[in-house]
């Protein structure tokens, strides 16, 4: 009854405001922002940044790939992001630009507490809430296939579209960790215990 995503989660794609690709996509494992990292570390701070996110920031978090793009392309003031390869097919189909709250805790932007992206974090790497995506439940309907989407695909226009999670948050209710009971342990390209 409806198409449900799942994608990489961490990767950052850029938008203009025409709606075009800026660039590849920076994918979760590209560590080259190292001296963006160093830089954030320092200013910021690696524990005001934890009490926010509470995960740990290293050269392959969203804050320093923001940072290094901003330095690559100068303004980032009419750019859209976009979190995870399900976000972006997500808004190809619907015209939606939206992420999971799974996907968005891992990116070093997202106030824990608030379930909102942090205003200080994204104040200090120089964007606002309005240029990411919008958070919604995994579980929430999106939208529904354009007409565009529709053609260039063949999927029916106007069926319904679940953004879903990432790819960790589905695998790890997939094995039914979600279960208090239940832990799971993945080990592929990269490898996490769940609970």
């Amino acid at each position: 009854s409806a198409v449900v995503l799942s994608g990489q989660m961490q990767d950052l794609i850029m938008i203009d405001a025409n709606e075009r690709l800026v660039g590849n996509a920076m994918l979760y494992s590209d560590t080259r922002c190292q001296d963006e990292f160093a830089q954030y570390a320092q200013e910021f701070g690696l524990e005001r940044a934890m009490s926010i996110t509470r995960n740990g920031c290293d050269a392959a978090s969203l804050p320093p790939k923001l940072l290094y793009m901003k330095k690559m392309h100068g303004s980032l003031s009419e750019t859209h992001f976009l979190f995870g390869s399900h976000d972006y097919l997500c808004w190809k189909l619907t015209g939606k630009m939206v992420t999971d709250l799974t996907n968005a805790a891992t990116t070093g932007l997202l106030d824990y507490e608030a379930n909102a992206w942090s205003e200080e974090i994204l104040q200090y790497v120089g964007l606002k809430s309005e240029q990411s995506p919008r958070l919604e439940q995994a579980i929430c309907s999106t939208g529904a296939i354009t007409k565009e989407a529709a053609e260039a695909t063949g999927l029916k226009q106007g069926f319904a579209v679940i953004h879903g999670s990432g790819d960790a948050g589905s695998s790890t209710v997939g094995v039914g960790a979600a279960d208090e009971q239940v832990f799971s342990c993945y080990l592929g390209t990269s490898g996490w215990i769940a609970a």
